[in-house]
């Protein structure tokens, strides 16, 4: 008999508690067990999950932290919020664990390409609202030459990092990269107060995930 993903998810958490204290000491010394820690998160995450896209490390305030990413699909998203409602609370003592990837803290966001670094501020975005999501435009002049799929990653990563990625998947609709920077933009750094403000707006509604 197939198992029911509830099942599933008890099978996950059952196995990530024998293993979590070795995980802690291997994200301690990151530097030196990253194979470890990726062999060991694939070996786990598939007792719940065909496949996953996650993160795992240590937050600013030395809480560890495992971090689910849906990859903007809303269904899996879902079962993400199911897993974590079968959390242990013995493990809530030491663990964070995201349903989707979190805004980064911090000013100074950045990811590298090609052993180039791509700053935050180094991005601009033109913000057009529709009902319900804001269609940008973004620019980034340290990125013309890229190849389109280099490009994708690129602003997939900052968007995510600059806003959460629930947030992306809610408010934001098309994104179009342009080779000329718009009259009326803003950095992207901003655009996280910018999609705030219109949250406080009567009838601003998110699309997806019922933030």
């Amino acid at each position: 008999r197939m198992k029911s993903f509830r099942e599933r998810c008890k099978l996950f958490w059952k196995a990530f508690f024998m293993e979590e204290k070795r995980l802690r000491g291997w994200i301690d010394d990151v530097e030196h067990h990253r194979m470890e820690i990726d062999n060991l998160m694939k070996q786990l995450l598939p007792l719940c999950f065909v496949e996953g896209t996650f993160e795992v490390g240590k937050s600013e305030e030395g809480r560890y932290e495992l971090i689910l990413s849906p990859n903007k699909d809303p269904l899996t998203l879902l079962y993400h919020r199911e897993l974590l409602l079968y959390m242990p609370k013995t493990l809530q003592r030491l663990w964070d664990v995201y349903e989707a990837k979190p805004k980064k803290q911090g000013h100074d966001i950045s990811t590298v390409i090609h052993g180039r670094i791509i700053h935050q501020n180094e991005v601009f975005v033109a913000c057009h609202l529709k009902e319900g999501y804001v269609d940008i435009d973004l620019y980034c002049k340290a990125i013309q030459g890229y190849a389109t799929q280099d490009k994708i990653q690129l602003v997939d990563f900052l968007l995510d990092a600059s806003i959460g990625e629930l947030n992306t998947m809610n408010d934001i609709g098309m994104v179009t990269l342009v080779n000329e920077k718009p009259q009326e933009c803003i950095p992207l750094e901003q655009l996280s107060a910018y999609l705030e403000t219109l949250r406080e707006n009567a009838g601003w509604e998110n699309r997806y995930c019922g933030m």
